[in-house]
């Protein structure tokens, strides 16, 4: 140790400093025993050696590679390996060849790269005839078939080797020792190593994949569509032989419009609709059913929420129906009515956002934050949902949601409906309320559907969460607002008379049926004295 100290010291490469600041000291301090032992302050060894953030593996790599080697080339420092060969002519032209390759490849892969490049550039050049001289033992015997290609990389290789030589009349290939293939090694041993009066040219080729990887072909099935009467009528005035079909092309045109290209249809109150085939049209509705907004609602608010993200085809609601009829948490978590049917309960609300209905939701899977409960408040007007995912509820937290929720986004509401609950039914809820002039109203225990609004609303949610999530329900925390942005823009309909024949009417009066005379219902006769 101390010769080869003294040899690195000798040339320069190593010296000798005494206490420097910027290593760590070394004191040998003797042992109870008379041994030695080696006492380092590693403060300061830390200090001069701090962590880094940013590591360059590529040169840890590139060190420890030249142990034991006394040069470095500046081919180690490029990323991936080469391969070089010679293309000699009869007319003594010599073509230069370099291969550099983008991906990982081992020797014998690099062997069969410079022998596939040199039997293209072969055949490229219309050459009939041609004698292969290589260094690789491996190559040489696998093309003559003394050895056997058992890999399944080799066996590709070999296969397209094969293939390329069935294109020349006739074939050769030999083994020479690697020293008399200098030439081919590296491009800058190419110039040396040929014969005098021998035309030099150097080609330079990156491969990004193996010669063995065919590229993807994937085939285009272009079908007639819906669009294509349409599309051709206003690009080249087309019409169908048949009259009644022209007829019907030239009227439907009409509601149609080209922009940029693309077929749009014209809406009544709506923006222009794009127009899709149902291949697209089944990707549009999975992305709204199942997407990052979706809720999994029926085929009629499926078919709606696409027409309102600027989307159309013929078969919209016929493909919507068949979606949700297919779709597995749809069925899994579908809702089954289990009592009896009961008569509405009128709440008239005077204006939006006036009157509100307050609820919990809970305990739920605990979730982040160790939430398992969730309060929820909807308008009675707009049916607007507001919700916010709790630890634990409190009369303060509640108080919390009703003023950041509803007082500071939609304003002072004249009253607020919501059950007995402790949380509700407390001094300081119901003094926060009065100090706002806001009515707070208690559902009757013998009556709790007058607060059925916001039962229905939990309902949708619970049953959205479970649609979503499936197992994992401890995320619900996070999917709560995707749930009130679905439940909230969730076109809904009304039926628009019952079995007895009222229909609903405008205004304030639409929650108040009033009866009518069916105009299926047959007069009453009555007997003439």
């Amino acid at each position: 140790m101390r010769a080869e100290v003294d040899r690195l010291s000798s040339i320069g490469f190593i010296r000798e400093v005494d206490y420097p600041t910027w290593l760590a000291n070394v004191v040998m301090v003797r042992k109870p025993r008379k041994g030695w032992r080696m006492c380092v302050d590693y403060t300061n060894l830390n200090r001069a050696c701090p962590k880094d953030s940013f590591p360059l593996p590529r040169f840890d790599q590139l060190v420890d590679a030249t142990a034991g080697h006394a040069l470095l080339t500046l081919w180690m420092l490029i990323q991936g390996c080469g391969a070089g060969l010679v293309l000699v002519t009869p007319d003594k032209v010599a073509l230069e060849y370099a291969l550099r390759f983008k991906f990982q490849a081992s020797n014998n892969e690099v062997e069969y790269e410079a022998l596939l490049a040199g039997l293209r550039l072969a055949k490229e050049m219309d050459a009939k005839q041609i004698q292969i001289f290589s260094d690789s033992q491996l190559v040489v015997h696998q093309v003559n078939q003394d050895f056997t290609a058992k890999d399944a990389s080799m066996t590709a290789y070999l296969q397209h080797a094969r293939h390329l030589l069935t294109t020349f009349h006739a074939h050769s290939i030999k083994q020479v020792p690697r020293s008399e293939n200098s030439h081919a090694d590296a491009l800058a041993r190419l110039a040396s190593a040929l014969e005098q009066g021998i035309g030099r040219h150097i080609h330079i080729e990156f491969l990004d994949q193996p010669s063995t990887q065919t590229p993807l072909i994937c085939n285009i099935d272009h079908s007639p569509t819906w669009m294509d009467p349409i599309l051709q009528f206003f690009q080249n005035q087309t019409l169908p032989a048949n009259s009644a079909k022209a007829r019907c092309v030239r009227h439907r045109s009409a509601r149609y419009l080209i922009i940029n290209g693309s077929l749009y249809k014209r809406g009544f109150s709506l923006p222009y609709l794009r127009c899709l085939t149902p291949e697209e049209g089944h990707y549009v509705l999975q992305e709204i059913l199942e997407g990052i907004c979706g809720n999994h609602s029926g085929a009629r608010s499926l078919a709606h929420k696409a027409i309102r993200q600027g989307y159309f085809w013929p078969s919209l609601h016929t493909n919507a129906q068949a979606f949700t009829q297919k779709c597995d948490k749809c069925q899994r978590f579908a809702n089954i009515p289990q009592l009896p049917a009961e008569p509405l309960t009128a709440m008239v609300s005077p204006w939006p956002f006036a009157q509100w209905g307050l609820d919990l939701i809970g305990p739920m899977p605990e979730g982040k934050g160790q939430v398992k409960y969730a309060v929820v408040a909807v308008d009675y007007f707009t049916k607007w949902a507001e919700a916010e995912a709790l630890a634990t509820i409190t009369a303060a937290h509640i108080e919390t949601f009703v003023w950041q929720s509803i007082v500071c986004r939609f304003g002072i509401p004249n009253s607020i409906v919501t059950d007995n609950g402790l949380q509700f039914d407390n001094a300081k809820f119901k003094q926060f309320c009065s100090n706002l002039k806001i009515r707070l109203c208690f559902a009757s225990p013998a009556h709790p559907q007058s607060n059925g609004q916001v039962k229905a609303v939990n309902k949708i949610i619970k049953k959205t969460v479970k649609t979503k999530l499936d197992k994992a329900k401890g995320c619900w925390p996070e999917l709560l607002p995707e749930v009130l942005w679905s439940s909230t823009c969730l076109s809904t309909y009304t039926v628009p008379s019952d079995a007895f024949g009222s229909t609903t009417q405008d205004g304030l009066a639409e929650a108040l049926p009033k009866p009518s005379i069916s105009a299926s219902a047959k007069p009453c006769q009555t007997a003439s004295p």
